[in-house]
């Protein structure tokens, strides 16, 4: 990496590439509408993580490019992803903006990633409380936009796109400002959730999709739990009659999956303890799947998109 920016950005991306600690709702803002985590640990307690990442050091060619970068990581992002980094919290008050608070969970060099993000473009500093926080400006393909970032205590790091924000974020991890007590983003989480998604007010979101206009709110999570891979949602409408239109569409998906297992029966397990409910105007999807069973299926699954690609690109 040339530049500090670039170096620090590298943070950023795991966020928005899914490199996926449990959430903890005293970190989130009393003031956020949504909240994503990914809970990194969980995913290397997951057999089925680490089987697909053992798949992916035997068999893929890019691992041969991959893996010597991770080994690299530490010198240019101050930790490996692979052992050092534990969790991440991203949210924000508004649905639908690209605008939030990231908090990075990691055992990490603090002092090279400060030295190294003071070469950044634009590089300045300020004080919050006992807090230096490090503001730049970042630069890739969507252009340029500001960052800033402050390191709490030792295992977490703030990131947002302006000083404000991650002010008021180290006011709720110091306890100077409320955190969560929303239902529904600071409802507990199924053991062994690897990632959680939530989200509270979607019907008052600014946009075009009448869907959108009739959820009130969501809460998604999926992860592994004692050799099972689990799948929860729970989505509250605006009405039963929309709850039940959008249980018709979970059934027809367990439907298109017992057709699938007609012909590869050892896929039946995926879609056989799928629970689809509505209660009033509450859908709630719940599904359960040995976890060996599903990585058999993902599988054969990317071998034939892969073999697909190949026969694309030979003509």
């Amino acid at each position: 990496m040339r530049t500090g920016g670039l170096a620090v950005a590298i943070v950023l991306a795991i966020a928005a590439f899914g490199w996926a600690a449990p959430l903890d709702p005293k970190v989130v803002s009393g003031d956020a509408k949504w909240v994503v985590h990914l809970d990194v640990d969980a995913m290397r307690d997951s057999s089925l993580v680490r089987t697909a990442y053992q798949e992916f050091v035997d068999k893929c060619p890019v691992a041969k490019v991959a893996l010597p970068a991770l080994d690299a990581a530490r010198a240019q992002i101050g930790f490996d992803p692979r052992t050092d980094l534990h969790g991440l919290t991203l949210y924000g008050s508004q649905v639908g903006k690209e605008e939030g608070v990231l908090i990075v969970f990691a055992d990490a060099d603090q002092k090279l990633l400060t030295d190294k993000v003071k070469n950044a473009p634009g590089y300045k500093s300020e004080t919050h409380g006992a807090y230096e926080l490090h503001s730049w400006t970042h630069k890739d393909r969507r252009g340029e936009r500001p960052v800033t970032g402050a390191f709490f205590k030792e295992k977490a790091t703030v990131f947002s796109g302006s000083p404000e924000e991650v002010k008021a974020a180290l006011d709720v991890m110091d306890g100077k400002k409320p955190g969560s007590t929303c239902e529904i983003l600071a409802a507990e989480v199924p053991a062994g959730t690897t990632v959680l998604v939530r989200a509270v007010g979607i019907d008052q979101t600014p946009c075009d999709s009448k869907l959108a206009k009739e959820i009130e709110s969501f809460s998604i999570a999926s992860g592994e739990n004692a050799g099972q891979s689990f799948f929860h949602a729970k989505v509250v409408s605006k009405s039963p009659q929309v709850a039940k239109e959008m249980a018709k569409v979970a059934k027809g998906l367990q439907g298109l999956g017992n057709l699938h297992a007609i012909d590869q029966p050892q896929c039946k397990p995926l879609v056989k303890n799928m629970k689809v409910k509505v209660e009033d105007s509450t859908l709630t999807v719940d599904n359960t799947a040995p976890a060996d069973v599903l990585w058999e299926h993902m599988r054969t699954e990317i071998k034939k998109a892969i073999e697909k690609h190949q026969k694309k690109g030979k003509k």
